[in-house]
């Protein structure tokens, strides 16, 4: 289901919900039995809705990162949570493809029973990138809908094109919700994956999400060629919290399977409710208190270096700032890195912090040298406790990334578990 390029008040003629539930409950998202439930898979629209839950509450209007970046982008914070939920939402739009449905096909279920298709391509046309062949075929009705206007001011294609590069842009943040945005070559050949009918369900599903969401971009910002390249600018945010908000809306332990229809609203309650409670569990909201500063002599019993007494007593607050640190060798710049990094998040700036190095052997000294003092910048005794990660894919045969997890109050097993107990997330 392709629109042409019509000029419409979406306002009157979307529709309120489509009675159309081949889109809930003859498409799955994630299927793996867990000890969570007694159902065997979880229907797409519902996990699509999950994580939509968990990143809505991830940028509540309160939130200064949502007020900080709908400041930035020139919308109110309600604005701009409503529309980053309803994008959210599509991020798994490419498993409406037969060929991805084809991996789990019970007998017995109201999933739909795919024809023979060509088979999943998990290398080169993952369910991420296949998303990107749903989506041109719902940007039109999206740009309608969300412009809201049925007085469109257009004179040919060109200013369609500007305004969905403009959302192209937010579209890759959820596409690219394993990690790298999606490669749009070769696009036309994702139709051999698919079938008619996903389109048609696929529209259905997303007018559905309009007809929840309502959301609303006004369609000077659209056509922006400014504030497109502010929303570059945030697109490396976006689409992190992309990430965490498919993380945690991807948990089965606070996701339960649904197999049963139910309209887009009432699971839109549900799984709100959900999304509180799971973000409470993964302590997400619960910031660790900072200790107050001291100095370099009693954290490392030396007497400072001047780069390390003036990382002491630069004057700081808490906007955002930037500091380039350059000194000799033995200057001691890791030193002075941590004693400002504690001063600013003491004031406010930030509440944690990370070593970007280009090795994992750099890294896994870095690591080594940060573990035996983070405590120091963290009130362990009146908040909870800070956590600390090796990001790189051989952690774990690093041994003191393995004490820490060893010895930790929350370790890993929980998140390896939630990432393993579905097919797909």
């Amino acid at each position: 289901m392709e629109s042409g390029w019509n000029f419409i008040s979406t306002q009157k003629n979307m529709p309120e919900l489509i009675n159309n539930f081949a889109h809930l409950n003859q498409y799955w998202g994630k299927a793996k039995k867990n000890p969570y439930s007694d159902e065997e898979y979880h229907l797409l629209a519902y996990h699509c809705l999950d994580v939509a839950a968990a990143g809505h509450l991830l940028l509540s209007p309160h939130k200064k990162i949502t007020q900080d970046l709908a400041d930035f982008l020139e919308v109110s914070p309600e604005t701009f949570q409503n529309l980053f939920a309803f994008f959210l939402a599509l991020h798994d739009i490419g498993k409406f493809a037969s060929a991805f449905q084809q991996l789990y096909s019970p007998e017995n279920t109201d999933l739909i029973k795919p024809d023979q298709l060509k088979p999943y391509d998990s290398r080169y046309f993952r369910h991420d990138r296949l998303g990107l062949f749903f989506w041109q075929k719902i940007r039109d009705d999206v740009l309608i809908a969300l412009t809201g206007n049925s007085d469109l001011p257009f004179s040919g294609k060109a200013p369609q094109k500007r305004a969905q590069k403009t959302l192209m842009v937010l579209m890759q943040c959820m596409l690219g919700h394993h990690g790298k945005p999606i490669d749009d070559n070769r696009c036309e050949d994702s139709v051999d994956f698919t079938d008619a009918r996903n389109v048609d369900d696929a529209a259905a599903f997303t007018h559905d999400l309009l007809a929840l969401f309502q959301p609303h971009l006004p369609l000077e910002k659209l056509l922006s060629k400014e504030w497109r390249l502010k929303l570059k600018q945030v697109s490396w945010q976006l689409a992190g919290i992309v990430v965490l908000a498919d993380w945690i809306g991807s948990d089965c332990k606070y996701f339960r399977y649904q197999t049963q229809a139910l309209s887009l609203s009432e699971y839109w309650c549900i799984t709100q409710k959900q999304a509180q409670i799971a973000l409470n569990g993964n302590d997400i909201y619960n910031t660790p208190v900072i200790s107050p500063y001291t100095s370099i002599q009693d954290y490392y019993h030396f007497a400072p270096t001047p780069l390390q007494k003036w990382s002491e007593e630069v004057p700081i607050d808490d906007s955002p700032q930037l500091f380039i640190l350059e000194d000799v060798t033995g200057a001691g710049k890791t030193e002075a890195a941590l004693a400002l990094t504690h001063r600013l998040m003491q004031t406010g700036a930030a509440d944690g912090f990370y070593f970007g190095l280009p090795t994992m052997a750099t890294s896994n000294a870095m690591f080594g040298r940060i573990a035996k003092h983070y405590h120091r910048m963290f009130d362990t005794k009146n908040g909870k406790l800070p956590s600390i990660v090796l990001a790189h894919g051989a952690r774990e045969m690093n041994d003191d990334f393995q004490d820490i997890v060893l010895t930790s109050e929350h370790d890993d097993s929980d998140y390896y578990y939630s990432r393993n107990c579905s097919v797909s997330r």
